[in-house]
């Protein structure tokens, strides 16, 4: 199976722009919260039986059930009915109080069908900013929506569905490509960061040792031991490329049965063919994950790891609950052509568990040759 049909999954990416309209306390996971918050809204506007989901009469038919949980056009055998594919939530703002006037930013991502269901996010999220998110009830108003390039598409009251623009997957992963080519193409001409930093301290080899300073490029500059291979030109084409890899929040991914407590690269990447494969499902894209890994897996070169816990309050449930993985960095080498477009389209898709929360999103970052990697 060619990769780029199993890449054929649709998507819409909007970005929000809220504004506070008083000071508020803010619950510290922000995609979580607002997750909530819309759910809570399309339960308030368009449930008939009293949240009783169980007896409902009109469970196949509901609304929110099709927004927020999602029906799969083919059935994996591994997935239950009621987990939700169809979006993401994105926001790394972590303050917890906001103040008069002061904004917040946040995306969304539509998957396949859910792509039609955009006008009731929106109303949805116009209801949450009349009611308040988190606890204490913190107001916004919508100051904007725009798409992937910066148009606007809610315009005063109208909203500019010409600006409503799809894009697939394998498209996205054909940008990044591109995008990291320029980026290397930079970087040789010495238009990026002529100081070249070294990787961030603390990064851990796989055998939980300290990554050493050591060897020096031909210009001068340090880099790990073990990046150099026996040409000191350092990592080369032919051998793969070497990126890192920056966990933006949690991942909570199961590996032969367990919770991974650090990463680790034949997981990540059967990770992201499993997360492609739900959402050919839910496409009713025919597709097979073992088809998808690659026949080399990138080795892992170092890493720094941290445990985290996100806390959430469920309004449906009435109850709390505590949502872990674990976030940080790792730096990989001889990633080739096929490892890094999955490793691209997992920046995109999120994966592991509780993805609709914005769990499991990284950025993929090249390095130039063997040198360490270049901040955001």
């Amino acid at each position: 199976m060619e990769i780029e049909t199993a890449l054929g999954i649709r998507y819409v990416k909007l970005h929000f722009l809220l504004e506070f309209t008083g000071a508020y306390s803010l619950p510290v996971n922000k995609a979580s919260a607002l997750r909530g918050g819309i759910g809570e809204m399309l339960l308030n506007a368009n449930c008939v039986m009293d949240r009783n989901c169980d007896a409902c009469a009109f469970c196949s038919e509901c609304l929110v059930q099709r927004i927020m949980y999602s029906k799969m056009e083919i059935q994996p055998a591994f997935m239950s009915q009621g987990d939700s594919v169809g979006y993401v939530f994105e926001c790394e703002d972590y303050r917890d109080r906001v103040f008069e006037g002061e904004r917040l930013e946040f995306r969304l991502i539509l998957f396949g069908k859910s792509i039609v269901y955009f006008s009731q996010y929106l109303n949805a999220l116009y209801a949450l900013g009349q009611t308040g998110l988190g606890k204490d009830g913190a107001r916004f108003r919508i100051v904007s929506v725009t798409n992937t390039v910066g148009e606007e598409i809610l315009e005063g009251n109208s909203v500019r569905m010409d600006r409503y623009k799809v894009h697939t997957l394998a498209s996205y992963v054909r940008y990044r490509e591109e995008s990291i080519k320029t980026e290397a193409r930079k970087a040789s001409k010495g238009l990026m960061n002529s100081d070249r930093p070294r990787v961030p301290e603390g990064l851990m080899n796989s055998d939980g040792s300290t990554v050493p300073e050591g060897l020096m490029n031909s210009d001068g500059s340090r880099v790990p031991e073990g990046l150099m291979n026996s040409d000191p030109s350092g990592c080369k084409e032919g051998n793969g490329g070497l990126y890192t890899l920056r966990f933006r929040s949690p991942l909570a991914l199961k590996y032969r049965g367990e919770f991974l407590n650090d990463f680790h690269m034949e997981a990540l990447l059967e990770g992201i063919c499993r997360r492609i494969y739900m959402l050919d499902c839910f496409e009713g894209i025919e597709s097979e994950p073992k088809a998808m890994m690659p026949e080399v897996i990138p080795r892992l070169i170092s890493q720094g790891v941290k445990k985290a816990r996100v806390r959430r309050y469920s309004m449906r449930r009435d109850s709390a609950m505590l949502m872990s993985g674990i976030e940080g960095e790792a730096l990989v080498s001889n990633v080739g052509k096929e490892a890094l477009a999955l490793l691209l389209a997992g920046e995109l898709i999120h994966i592991g568990k509780n993805t609709s929360f914005g769990f499991g999103r990284f950025r993929v970052k090249a390095c130039q040759n063997s040198l360490p990697p270049f901040p955001d």
